[in-house]
């Protein structure tokens, strides 16, 4: 976890994430979420630099494609638990990696309802998808993992501050608890070289829209590239990568 926002910046993204919840938010039991932010609102295509800049140190990789994003408002009335989880299970991509960035808009602390993570859950391998609304298990699946007696990581993070993860990483939040709201961007990195796998989450709105040929890198057009480091140098101040 690092500073990757200042206070401009942030203002900036805040006053977009509520452009862009007024105008395309999804209201649930979780909070109030719009997908494709960068794509939607300018701010936040300028703002994916710095993030990708950390996340190709981190996977020691020159480039990075953004594959999605989406911004969040989790206000006192959400009073729903977002159940653990793993993002790669909820991803039609050919491989296990990349990385995930959730950046808060908002002071999130332990009341606000602020990430959990469960240490070292990124070498336990993937998973079945989480009982969320809407999202089939099937008879096959692994049951999702069981953080009792697990060490959880409490992810308290200041606005401007990001939290970066493995998408195998089994993540959680409870309910914001105190009185104001907690909005925060997430953006998942993927490798230069990933390519489209339908069938590991046929339930993706993005293969309804593209219909990817199995097998077939994703295209630069839609996915940007971003250009970081070329050597795996993350900054101390960066933790919650490995766990």
């Amino acid at each position: 976890m690092g500073t990757v926002l200042d206070a401009a910046q942030v203002a900036a993204a805040r006053d977009a994430a509520d452009a862009l919840l007024a105008e395309h938010g999804a209201r649930s039991d979780y909070g109030v979420i719009a997908l494709e932010a960068w794509r939607r609102q300018p701010v936040f295509a300028e703002l994916l630099v710095p993030l990708a800049r950390v996340a190709c140190s981190l996977l020691g990789v020159p480039v990075v494609a953004i594959f999605q994003d989406l911004v969040i408002d989790k206000p006192p009335s959400a009073r729903a638990t977002l159940p653990w989880h793993q993002d790669q299970a909820y991803l039609p991509l050919d491989r296990d990696d990349g990385v995930v960035a959730w950046v808060a808009l908002d002071d999130a602390g332990g009341e606000s309802g602020c990430l959990r993570y469960v240490s070292g859950t990124h070498r336990e391998g993937l998973r079945g998808p989480a009982d969320f609304p809407g999202v089939e298990r099937h008879a096959d699946d692994p049951e999702p993992i069981d953080a009792a007696g697990r060490q959880v990581v409490v992810a308290e993070a200041r606005a401007g501050e990001a939290w970066f993860h493995h998408p195998l990483t089994w993540h959680s939040s409870p309910p914001n608890l105190a009185a104001d709201n907690r909005r925060a961007w997430s953006v998942w990195f993927v490798g230069d070289d990933t390519r489209w796998a339908p069938d590991r989450a046929p339930d993706h709105p993005y293969l309804r829209e593209l219909e990817p040929t199995p097998g077939t890198p994703l295209d630069p057009g839609r996915f940007p590239r971003h250009l970081g480091f070329s050597s795996r140098n993350p900054a101390e101040s960066v933790r919650g990568w490995e766990g």
